[in-house]
């Protein structure tokens, strides 16, 4: 493991920590990301959003920077789901939160996807995943 998946780790662990929920918004790790009722969500207004650690993640600037991003589908109505997958650039397969997670983060798709499939913890016990992660490898 690289010094730079240690501190990409950490730094994830942080931003989870740190995240400020929209109003009406909400950390569930049972949820990849949904919206609604109303409009397409856009990054600068999230309110209403329900989403896990990786959904969440891929909607900060600098995740989707780095290669971790998602979009959003109308699925119903005025009903939006955020997709859990994105489509490599000149590839034909989709890429799930766990796979794009182990090529940002520089680990194996089972470390990441023990997780992101964490579905009974909060913000702060996801980040504290990553901390353990990252101090295995330090």
């Amino acid at each position: 493991m690289t010094n730079r998946t240690v501190k990409l780790l950490f730094e994830a662990a942080d931003d989870l920590e740190n995240l400020v929920l929209p109003k009406n918004a909400e950390f569930n790790m049972k949820q990849y990301g949904e919206h609604g009722p109303g409009p397409e969500p856009k990054l600068n207004n999230l309110c209403g959003t329900v989403a896990c650690a990786a959904g969440w993640l891929s909607l900060m600037p600098k995740w989707r920077r780095r290669g971790f991003k998602s979009k959003w589908s109308l699925i119903e109505g005025d009903e939006y789901h955020l997709e859990h997958w994105t489509l490599e650039p000149g590839k034909s397969h989709p890429r799930g939160w766990e796979r794009m997670g182990a090529e940002v983060f520089g680990v194996a798709i089972q470390e990441i996807d023990d997780i992101f499939m964490s579905i009974d913890c909060n913000k702060e016990q996801v980040a504290g995943l990553f901390r353990k992660l990252a101090e295995r490898y330090k």
